[in-house]
């Protein structure tokens, strides 16, 4: 690797990265749609100009994270797998069965296929939208290999946690501010209902929430290393040094974000981050010194008393529905036909939309059923097949493990506070994402592909600077 000189010019360009990044990374929360978008393909100009710079001045010598780029191998394996599978799927001769059903159902109801549906005989049967999901999945593989060399000292994971506080905070306010105002700040042609959760600047609620529990990220962090730091300290100096120093705004921090997530109405989003913590803290609990009763019972008292006194609407809408999944069993029964007729290969990424067309038989759901599974893990199944689904689980649990390892074991209170508050909103989102396609949408997907990426750069900045508590 380059030799590193501390104060040289190639230092000080790095240092300059750094900002853009963070600049870079707070922007991206508010880049919505699709990324065949000008407002994503934008971004991507961008971020590539800034990637392009920061590998020339790493190859100059400036200062990298070398240790996490050689800990993720085995998660770098895995997403480029995951890149080269959705290439072959555009490319690679292979004879769909779907074709000729397609074919036949257009004969039967006499209506031509979509203009943007071109059967190519590959391997996906909407090559286009393969490839645009492609080159979606190539900008978020970038940005994570970006925070594994770019993070390397305890400064910068500070930060990063900061940052992600920071962004939070700033969507929750935009939410809970828009929804006291009565003011709807996307078209309201596309809202399914719900006119009065809040939503802040996402179309679809439950997003909104979703987004916000990753972002709890960083407040959970910082209160997870108050709890270590203060360890054994009475109650008393405890509540004094919680709302007397730093430690206030990540308590403001969790208890802003939760109000925004139980004010979105998306019982999704909030039943995921409260069976997160409760799973996370009990196999945890040996740890006394992150995750353990004080943590817990905090918890506990916060959260209800939030959830009694700003979830009436969300309270209401249990009461009268319960956890009722609605059309869903429906659109599960045909996403799962449509997995048994080519379970291993699937049909090629982006194409869930025109395949579940063919598999509704003319069933009456509401048009923003159609793009998506509401089960990320059948929607993936669908488009990557059973091969890209099993990728897609092995990279969260190898996470998963070394997030949980790492919690438990790592000799900085920085670090285990971070990869415990890593292991609650990555088990939040899996959980969502069961009911959920929080993480196809792009603004949550980079920030949770940053999230998964500080799981293996955080355990190695340990290395780079002085140990302490």
């Amino acid at each position: 690797m380059p030799e590193y000189r501390s104060g040289s010019l190639v230092d000080l360009l790095e240092k300059l990265l750094w900002c853009g990044f963070l600049v870079i990374l707070f922007s991206c929360s508010f880049v919505f749609g699709g990324y065949a978008t000008r407002d994503w393909l934008m971004f991507s100009g961008v971020f590539y100009l800034w990637f392009s710079i920061y590998l020339l001045i790493v190859g100059l010598g400036a200062k990298a994270n070398y240790r996490a780029l050689k800990a993720a191998r085995v998660c770098i394996g895995l997403l480029l797998f995951s890149l080269v599978w959705l290439y072959f799927q555009m490319t690679l001769p292979f004879s769909h069965a779907f074709y000729g059903a397609l074919s036949e159902l257009s004969l039967v109801s006499q209506v031509a296929p979509p203009s943007w549906f071109r059967p190519e005989a590959v391997w996906s049967v909407t090559p286009s939208r393969t490839q645009w999901l492609l080159l979606s999945e190539s900008l978020f593989f970038c940005m994570f290999l970006s925070v594994l060399a770019i993070v390397h000292s305890r400064q910068r994971l500070r930060i990063l946690l900061i940052m992600i506080l920071i962004v939070g905070v700033v969507h929750s306010a935009i939410g809970l501010v828009s929804k006291t105002a009565g003011l709807v700040l996307v078209d309201i042609k596309e809202l399914d209902g719900h006119f009065s959760a809040a939503r802040g600047l996402f179309v679809n609620r439950n997003h909104f929430g979703g987004f916000v529990v990753i972002c709890l990220f960083g407040g959970i962090g910082w209160q997870l290393r108050f709890f270590s730091k203060y360890a054994g300290v009475k109650a008393k100096e405890m509540v004094i040094a919680q709302f007397t120093g730093f430690y206030l705004w990540a308590f403001v921090a969790i208890a802003f974000g939760m109000i925004a997530v139980i004010s979105s109405e998306s019982r999704a989003a909030s039943f995921s981050i409260i069976v997160a913590f409760v799973l996370v803290i009990t196999l945890t609990k040996r740890d006394d010194k992150v995750l353990g009763p004080k943590f817990l019972s905090v918890i506990v008292i916060i959260g209800a008393m939030l959830l009694l006194y700003f979830g009436q609407e969300l309270l209401a809408r249990i009461v009268k529905d319960g956890f009722s999944l609605g059309e869903r069993w429906e659109q599960w029964k045909f996403t799962l036909a449509a997995i048994g007729d080519n379970p291993l290969f699937g049909y090629g990424g982006g194409s869930y939309s025109t395949v579940f067309q063919s598999y509704r038989h003319g069933d009456d759901f509401r048009q923003v059923v159609y793009a998506q599974s509401h089960n990320y893990y059948l929607h993936l199944w669908l488009e990557r097949g059973l091969i890209g689904l099993t990728v897609w689980v092995a990279l969260l649990f190898t996470l998963l493990k070394h997030a949980y390892h790492h919690s438990m074991a790592h000799r900085s209170s920085l670090v285990r506070s971070s990869m415990g508050a890593a292991l609650i909103i990555i088990v939040a989102s899996m959980i969502q994402s069961m009911v959920d396609y929080n993480l196809q949408m792009l603004t949550i997907r980079s920030y949770f592909m940053v999230l998964l990426a500080l799981v293996l750069a955080a355990p190695e900045v340990e290395h780079r600077v002085r140990s302490h508590k």
